[in-house]
């Protein structure tokens, strides 16, 4: 029997949203038939990202290759957003030294057959071994509706470093998109938003008037989020201390105990309750362009508010949803990106035939 196929999978670790909606393409690639025998999925990540995967990978036949967390300085701008400026101390740069070394390693002990990188920046080793690279990243879809709402130059100037760091180590960009449909540029390739299996069922009714709070995985600017749900007592759901997980004992989707959610603006909190057709009040970070972004789709589509602070009774802002036209059939947008992707892979490594969401990049997949 020939040697399995080998997919290293490079999650960003900052948070939980690329563990989350990664998880749900290895599920999908598993259900698929790319079964351990065939395919080796190695995930390299670190931070609350590696505890995640420490819980899941095993469920998905992916081994853990467990990296440095990279430590962000606390100041004053971190209620309004991540310090980037500390990933420039010299420890911040030394950890970077020491993650891409880790994965040099795994290149020399044998084959990568592709890389599916998600918001991770250690890729450097990948070029260096002539290592295929899939780029997966919502920073193309950000600068493409740059001006609905304008963003400021410094915001969109970190989304255009992300995408041309994208395209430098990668043969094709997927983007997980509200629009798949849009016209895309070379080597770039829409695809619906991704989330997992336990996302993927019918969704369930729940009372009107009921609320919870979704915070983020990365715990950033989640303290006024936290004072609501505290004050109102509406439960708080998510990763971090003081919220319970986001699935229950039977492995389904706790929002759909709630009529309406109050999220952040990140796009794989934004995609779960896409998928479970639950109305939104989006607090998008400060400083962060894709929060503000994805904030404005959902209040473009109807499906839901934008607010900047979290300043109404549960009471009120529910009126406001209940104001709001109801969406068009086609105003929630598809959310069965985990399978694209997952099967664009197996084609990718040989393990299956091209699927036709993917259709338009298959002379950029690597053989």
């Amino acid at each position: 029997m020939a040697d399995p196929k080998t997919l290293l999978v490079a999650c960003g670790s900052l948070g939980l949203g690329n563990a989350t909606r990664l998880l749900g393409v290895l599920e999908s690639i598993r259900l698929l038939g790319g079964p351990p025998a065939q395919l080796r999925v190695v995930v390299a990540a670190a931070g609350p990202a590696a505890a995640f995967w420490r819980e899941h990978a095993v469920r998905v036949g992916a081994e853990l290759l467990p990296l440095e967390a990279y430590v962000l300085a606390p100041g004053p701008e971190e209620p309004r957003g991540v310090p980037w400026g500390s990933l420039a101390r010299p420890a911040s740069v030394g950890v970077f030294l020491r993650n891409s070394g880790h994965l040099a390693d795994l290149a020399r002990r044998g084959r990568l057959n592709l890389a599916l990188v998600d918001s991770d920046y250690h890729g450097l080793p990948l070029l260096a071994r002539r290592v295929p690279v899939i780029a997966l990243g919502q920073a193309w879809e950000v600068l493409r509706r740059r001006t609905c709402p304008p963003i400021p130059a410094r915001q969109l100037w970190i989304e255009r470093l992300d995408l041309g760091f994208q395209r430098t180590i990668a043969r094709t960009v997927l983007v997980p998109s509200f629009d798949p449909g849009a016209a895309a540029e070379s080597r770039v390739v829409p695809v619906p938003l991704i989330v997992r299996a336990a996302f993927r069922t019918p969704p369930t009714a729940a009372p009107a008037g009921t609320w919870c709070v979704l915070t983020g995985g990365s715990g950033v600017a989640t303290a006024p989020l936290r004072a609501w749900a505290e004050r109102h007592g509406v439960p708080l759901l998510g990763a971090r201390a003081g919220a319970v997980p986001t699935l229950d004992d039977t492995g389904r989707p706790l929002i759909d105990r709630f009529g309406a959610v109050v999220v952040q603006g990140g796009l794989s909190s934004i995609s779960e309750c896409a998928a479970r057709r639950r109305p939104m009040v989006v607090v998008p970070i400060p400083a962060h362009g894709e929060q503000a972004s994805n904030a404005q789709e959902v209040l473009r589509r109807g499906l839901g508010l934008r607010v900047a602070a979290l300043e109404e009774p549960p009471a009120r802002l529910w009126e406001r949803l209940a104001g709001l036209p109801p969406p068009a059939p086609d105003a929630w947008p598809r959310t069965d990106g985990a399978q694209i992707v997952a099967r664009f892979l197996l084609a990718a490594l040989g393990l299956g035939a091209p699927c036709p969401g993917a259709a338009q990049c298959a002379g950029a997949a690597p053989g």
